[in-house]
């Protein structure tokens, strides 16, 4: 466990931010980012769960390459860049005997964040309106550093400050996750990025600059020149925009006066200055050159170290965004290893699509278009009893039993054989999401649902569309569910979650409508809601959003 330091004075929330001396690479050159400051404070981020920086995600990747990372139960967790505490705050509920303290340049996202502490009662969490440059010593070692959103949103001295905490910050098998802008994926973004600067130059008022942005982007889709690179990258932006529909993205990730990006190989070599290294990708199946082609992969295994390995990978694949895992230069990486796996419990959220004539069964992801076809019994019958479990975890004996039951217990010996032989290969592929310990989540609808803490607080908030599940991942909700949300605290049956319901609809919280036509008689109401209401349950329990 990391050295515990005595708090440093906090900036009051929402009080007047002071001048104060920076130190740039260390030196005591005054430097000050205020840019970044103001622009946060006049439209704050939205803040949420990104369950890739999640510390026991980090330590997961470092165990499956031979490290020993920290016992998160019992750790100090620093997060830089931490916003209104969407991100850190659900650590504070899941690890209460572990310390967490975030900091950000923007009173307005600290008053936020204390806000959500002092609502919740948590009292192993500090937050504080902090210039990352103001980082001192006494503020002690950490186990787990976070880094999400701020590398390539700030200027060079605050990047080599962010590296120079993880040096000297991080205890001695500590670990930090930090998120970044790439090459070659992002090129012809910052052409589109660069025109939205230019146009939107003369606006201070950041809501008209977010309006300009979106006037330019919406013009060139409709007026460049069709089937050209540039139109093609104009045509993504656009794409984004009207899919966010979140202006703090917009003017955060495109009209920020640093945006910055690296290729791997350059921020390999920042690391390997501050004596750190990169231990590996938080999207591990990014790392796997067995999802090339056949004739891909095998040229890419001839490349024999992983910085330049995974710079090729960037190049094939056009990368645009990076979380990339490190550690202290001296740990000893090793390559992927067998030897972890029974200390892990895997999840698999795949769906059973089809079987063809040839017997090879093909599994998707809802949401995305990702699958993956298998025609080893052992694989498809495993494969298919997971998806249908997909919000329970199994260790390897409890996945070996899965198949046994189907296939045999002669055959016990040759099933527990292939699975631990493909464990890796199923993580590596992007089949199986491995943890160090299952989260507490519900596998069952119970009589009296209980909803995860933190989601039932979100559902509280008024105008509030999303709640975090116990994966450490936002979950966005319609009206009706943020609603039944509130009252999912383990004291209500369906029956009475159902007249809950009825009394919002009497208060005018909701409505309910059959093709768009309001409903207003209550017997009808209360019949719909009787249907309603268990389904969306049901809908809660796969979403790890109950916690019984």
């Amino acid at each position: 466990m990391a050295k515990t330091s005595k708090k440093s004075k906090a900036t009051k929330p929402g009080g007047k931010s002071k001048k104060q001396t920076k130190t740039a690479k260390i030196t005591k050159t005054e430097q000050r980012d205020t840019k970044t400051g103001e622009s946060y404070d006049d439209m704050p981020y939205e803040s949420y769960a990104y369950p890739v920086t999640h510390p026991e995600h980090q330590a997961v990747v470092a165990k499956l390459f031979g490290l020993n990372p920290p016992d998160l139960e019992t750790a100090r967790v620093l997060e830089l860049g931490c916003a209104g505490g969407g991100n850190i705050l659900p650590l504070a509920i899941d690890f209460p005997k572990a310390e967490f303290v975030g900091i950000d340049l923007s009173p307005i996202q600290i008053d936020e964040a204390n806000a959500h502490k002092e609502n919740l009662g948590l009292k192993n969490i500090t937050f504080e309106a902090m210039d990352i440059m103001d980082f001192k010593k006494k503020m002690g070692e950490f186990d787990y550093i976070i880094c999400h959103g701020v590398f390539s949103w700030v200027p060079e001295f605050v990047r080599e400050k962010v590296l120079d905490i993880c040096d000297k910050h991080l205890s001695k098998n500590g670990l930090a996750c930090i998120s970044y802008n790439v090459m070659p994926g992002w090129a012809p973004l910052r052409s589109v990025r660069e025109m939205m600067m230019i146009h939107t130059r003369k606006h201070e008022d950041s809501a008209k600059k977010v309006e300009q942005a979106k006037f330019l982007v919406e013009f060139l889709d409709r007026f460049m020149t069709p089937g050209t690179s540039m139109h093609n990258a104009v045509q993504n932006v656009h794409q984004k925009f009207q899919e966010t529909k979140n202006d703090s993205y917009i003017l955060h990730e495109y009209l920020e006066a640093n945006n910055n990006q690296y290729y791997f190989i350059e921020f390999s070599e920042m690391l390997d200055a501050h004596k750190l290294q990169y231990i590996g990708d938080s999207s591990l199946s990014l790392m796997y050159t067995g999802n090339f082609a056949p004739e891909v992969d095998q040229a890419l295994k001839q490349v024999p170290d992983t910085i330049t390995r995974e710079q090729y990978i960037d190049f094939l694949s056009n990368r645009q965004f990076r979380f990339s895992i490190i550690t202290h230069k001296d740990a000893e990486i090793k390559g992927a290893s067998l030897d972890v796996i029974d200390e892990l419990v895997f999840s698999c959220d795949l769906t059973y699509d089809s079987t063809d004539a040839e017997g090879v069964t093909k599994f998707v992801r809802s949401g995305s278009d990702f699958f993956i076809r298998v025609n080893d019994p052992v694989a498809v019958t495993l494969l298919t009893k997971m998806c249908e479990n997909s919000s329970q975890q199994f260790n390897l004996t409890e996945m070996v039993d899965l198949v046994v039951k189907e296939l045999g217990k002669d055959q016990k010996p040759q099933i527990e054989k292939i699975i631990r032989g493909n464990v890796i290969l199923y993580i590596f592929k992007n089949m199986f999401q491995p943890r160090i310990r299952p989260p507490k989540t519900a596998t069952k609808l119970s009589i009296k649902p209980q909803a995860y803490a933190l989601a039932n607080y979100q559902a509280k908030i008024p105008g509030a569309t999303i709640a975090t599940s116990t994966n450490h991942t936002p979950i966005r909700l319609g009206t009706l569910d943020m609603v039944l949300l509130r009252h999912v605290d383990g004291t209500n049956n369906i029956n009475g979650l159902v007249a809950k319901m009825m009394e919002s609809i009497k208060r005018g919280e909701i409505t309910l409508q059959q093709k768009t036509v309001p409903i207003h008689d209550p017997k009808e109401q209360k019949s719909i809601l009787k249907s309603a209401v268990p389904q969306m349950l049901e809908n809660m329990v796969k979403l790890g959003v109950l916690v019984k």
